[in-house]
């Protein structure tokens, strides 16, 4: 329930943290489903923040979402274009200037799953952040 529902429903604003719901959709093939719950295995040990956490097993949960819905439910079936139109796909999705943050969450995920040919593709995408950091 949103603070304004609340509010309306209640008298009342309730300003309680909750989580977001779901991370996203979620790989149905066996393959794809046994991928995830090893990554999100591989994250937890990392002793990453949960925000982070959640992040890179979202972007990771999307490119095999997006695998199965081109018809494809093996890693090993997926080839460089697959990464090339994944991106390509967020584009629709994303700001510019966020696709950089986005793409550096994928990343490590492709790596995980051992594929050079993968991470090739992944960078010859060529993303760059879209203004430099500020020096400190």
């Amino acid at each position: 329930m949103s603070v304004f529902d609340s509010y309306v429903c209640g008298g009342r604003v309730d300003l309680s943290v909750r989580k977001r719901g779901g991370g996203g959709p979620r790989p149905v093939s066996d393959e794809f489903a046994g991928l995830d719950a090893a990554w999100e295995v591989e994250m937890g040990g990392r002793g990453l923040a949960p925000a982070t956490l959640a992040a890179y097993g979202r972007v990771a949960r999307s490119y095999l979402v997006f695998l199965e819905q081109g018809g494809i439910g093996r890693l090993g079936d997926a080839g460089g274009r697959s990464v090339l139109a994944f991106l390509e796909s967020l584009l629709g999705r994303w700001a510019k200037s966020s696709l950089f943050w986005v793409v550096s969450n994928f990343r490590p995920f492709l790596v995980f799953t051992g594929r050079a040919d993968l991470v090739d593709a992944f960078n010859l995408a060529g993303v760059r952040r879209s203004h430099p950091i500020i020096p400190g």
